[in-house]
């Protein structure tokens, strides 16, 4: 299993009840995708499996200590 980080392209404003962003533990990046499809809010689950409108990039094991994602949009 591999971790992605999977994140929305700002292409307006982002608005309340909507992922912003998320880390998934999946196979591929389509399984990936898929997931977060699975597990949209208010901004639909087709924005996740959409290149153009959110990114997913591997996550290595390695790196510097700290946070990973902070994806905080208070109501």
């Amino acid at each position: 299993m591999k971790l992605y980080l999977l994140r929305r392209k700002r292409n307006g404003m982002l608005g309340y009840d909507e992922a912003h962003g998320m880390v998934v533990r999946a196979r591929s990046a389509s399984r990936a995708r898929a997931i977060a499809s699975e597990n949209a809010g208010d901004e639909g689950a087709t924005t996740w499996k959409d290149a153009e409108r959110s990114s997913c990039s591997y996550l290595i094991p390695e790196g510097r200590e700290g946070l990973v994602l902070l994806d905080y949009n208070a109501g």
